[in-house]
């Protein structure tokens, strides 16, 4: 596991990313989250293979998978995910976004 993705060596990287929603939050964070999930299934992102959400009452999973660091980058610099970047903390419980980055074994 590590911390960023450019610490990944491998055929593909691995991405999961977990918070809890502040009181209610949840719905406000599944809209960004599902507004990401679009882009990252479309052609503006070819090399992320895999993005699904998932949650249980106000906590979310990402579970990711991207096939190079530049695709990762592509990702992160995209318009939606920079708008989430710019709100996760006043829509998290402090201290539950958690982002790690596994590679192929």
């Amino acid at each position: 596991m590590a911390s960023n993705p450019t610490d990944i060596k491998g055929s593909s990287i691995h991405l999961i990313a977990q918070m809890t929603a502040k009181p209610g939050q949840a719905e406000a964070i599944l809209k960004h989250l599902k507004t990401i999930q679009a882009n990252a299934h479309s052609d503006k992102e070819p090399g992320c293979n895999r993005y699904d959400v998932v949650r249980f009452e106000d906590s979310f999973c990402v579970i990711e998978n991207y096939s190079t660091n530049d695709d990762v980058g592509i990702h992160m610099a995209s318009d939606q995910f920079q708008a989430f970047s710019k709100e996760v903390e006043s829509l998290t419980v402090p201290g539950t976004f958690v982002l790690k980055f596994f590679g192929e074994t």
